[in-house]
């Protein structure tokens, strides 16, 4: 079964994702506005 996704659009779904997670881990409050401007510019 083929996703939709490429598979380098996979990767950076992935490792987008991770990086708001460790991001708002590591700055509860900051974190998420900070990771959503990371996560636009890639």
């Amino acid at each position: 079964m083929k996703s939709a996704l490429s598979v380098p659009e996979l990767v950076m779904e992935i490792n987008s994702r991770t990086l708001v997670r460790l991001l708002s881990e590591r700055l509860p409050k900051t974190g998420t506005a900070g990771a959503g401007i990371t996560v636009v510019r890639l």
